[in-house]
């Protein structure tokens, strides 16, 4: 493991597959609004993993637990539960995290970026019914997306959706 500023890099090759993207071992004010809780040093860390279900709105805000690997649990905005698991690194060099939802759907979404200043990762996924996801992770997502000047607040949307974040 590698470190570049106070972001942890787990992968040379792929540095935006990390998934667990921890910028500190305390856990951000954001990550509190997720079951999250402020653990310093705490074996597993916990951070917001929250997405983009499709092009209609629909959403889901959950979170990521672990260090190396972990579970991540969401729900949508309708009431979807899902679960499942992710790694930093795949076999391609990507993180990737691999789920199923109470609704009988399952889903795979891939991260292929991870933000240097903000340790946010992004990626793109799928779902069975061919629904198309965007998935962001980490403890300062809203910091990251406050970056485009035309979203100064920092809020995620999906089509005319504003995400909870916090």
């Amino acid at each position: 493991m590698s470190t570049v500023g106070d972001v942890h890099v787990l992968s040379r090759i792929a540095p935006g597959a990390a998934i667990i993207v921890c910028a500190t071992l305390g856990i951000a004010d954001e990550a509190a609004g997720f079951g999250c809780q402020s653990d310093v040093g705490a074996s597993e860390v916990c951070v917001p993993f929250v997405g983009c279900v499709g092009e209609q709105g629909d959403f889901f805000t959950g979170r990521a637990l672990g260090r190396s690997e972990g579970t991540l649990a969401v729900e949508t905005d309708s009431g979807t539960f899902c679960s499942g698991e992710w790694v930093p690194r795949n076999f391609i060099g990507v993180g990737q995290a691999n789920f199923s939802c109470d609704d009988g759907r399952i889903g795979i979404a891939y991260f292929t970026y991870q933000d240097p200043r903000t340790g946010t990762a992004t990626g793109h996924g799928l779902l069975s019914d061919g629904s198309k996801l965007r998935v962001w992770t980490g403890n300062n997502i809203r910091q990251f997306l406050a970056v485009d000047p035309n979203n100064p607040n920092g809020n995620l949307t999906c089509a005319n959706s504003v995400v909870p974040i916090s």
